[in-house]
């Protein structure tokens, strides 16, 4: 063998064995993205469902000669509203307010079809909310047609029939009597925080309105009023949250605001007007601390040393009064737009 060929075969076997690489018989896949059919969406969990509550969407018309309609309503604050459906295939989103929660968003429509339009929350750290489903009709205006006159809204009491919790089991009948719609029926709560004599109770009773509601009322009812008999709160607050977990009522773990208060109340019905403000909560509590006995007693020292005394509440009923709602009603493109009913 000629030297000059010698060296071409150990170069040749020098290149081999260094690993000289080839391009793979099979491409690799693109990397799987967030959004993409069979991938989940980053830091939730398929086998755990979402904490957050469903958009609640103020009355929508069924059909619409409009070429869009207006989605308004409420959410938790600070979230993100998506709509799925409508003549927009990629979806429409928006923010909520930050501390009202309210959003408004104007969906196209596909033209003489029925729309399906999927509303949901979300936000980084809990998700997707369930979906709030919509269908409008959309058809071509008619001259001639008489657009229905809406009814008045009204407001709903949307604590009936919802469940209650108490801090300590109940002194009598069940927690359930406070959002039964019976004024005759009670839950009596009470108790003692101090060693003797008459301390604020530290106890509450709370409603879970199973989803976000604008509150313009809250009205309390106790069994007993000044004069006759003294298982009412003459020292209570109310407390609202529109978390979806807030725990327990306490006004120090930032997820309750106080709405109302009162140190000399005398029974029977009071009323808080919350027109106002119309808060946006899930959850409504009574934070119950003095109740009608004559507590004046303690300050000029009559209260025997060692004993100490509850403080006992019979509560009637909790109602809690929703925002009645503007209606959006058929007619012209341009009253069912956000602009139009003032968002």
């Amino acid at each position: 063998m000629s030297r000059n060929l010698l060296v071409i075969c150990v170069l040749a076997l020098a290149a081999s064995a260094c690993g000289s690489a080839e391009p793979p018989s099979t491409p690799l896949p693109p990397p799987a993205l967030p959004g993409d059919p069979g991938v989940e969406n980053p830091g939730t969990d398929p086998a755990t469902p979402s904490t957050l509550a469903p958009p609640l969407l103020d009355p929508v018309a069924t059909s619409s000669c409009g070429d869009s309609v207006a989605l308004r309503g409420v959410a938790e604050p600070g979230t993100t509203i998506f709509v799925i459906g409508g003549a927009d295939s990629a979806g429409l989103a928006t923010d909520t307010h930050p501390t009202s929660g309210q959003f408004c968003l104007d969906v196209k429509l596909t033209p003489g079809a029925v729309n399906k339009l999927e509303v949901r929350a979300q936000d980084a750290v809990r998700g997707t909310s369930d979906a709030t489903i919509v269908e409008v009709e959309q058809s071509p205006c008619t001259p001639d047609s008489e657009t229905p006159k809406p009814e008045a809204p009204k407001s709903v009491n949307v604590a009936v029939g919802q469940p209650v919790t108490t801090r300590d089991k109940p002194k009598k009948n069940q927690p359930g009597f406070a959002t039964d719609g019976d004024n005759s029926s009670y839950v009596e709560v009470g108790g003692s925080d101090g060693t003797f004599g008459w301390n604020d109770w530290k106890g509450w009773v709370m409603v879970d309105l199973g989803k976000l509601y604008e509150l313009s009322k809250i009205v309390v009812r106790f069994k007993d009023r000044d004069g006759s008999g003294d298982k009412y709160a003459t020292k209570y607050k109310v407390l609202v949250s529109s978390m979806s977990d807030p725990g327990n009522p306490d006004l120090d773990n930032g997820k309750w605001i106080e709405v109302g208060s009162t140190g000399d109340g005398d029974g029977g019905t009071d009323t808080w007007n919350l027109s106002q403000t119309q808060p946006i909560a899930r959850y409504v509590a009574l934070w119950l601390q003095q109740d009608g006995k004559p507590h004046w007693k303690e300050n000029i020292g009559i209260p025997f040393v060692g004993k100490k005394y509850d403080e006992i509440f019979d509560v009637s009923e909790i109602e809690v009064w929703d925002v009645p709602k503007k209606s959006v009603t058929d007619g012209p493109p341009d009253t069912n737009t956000c602009a139009a009913i003032g968002n």
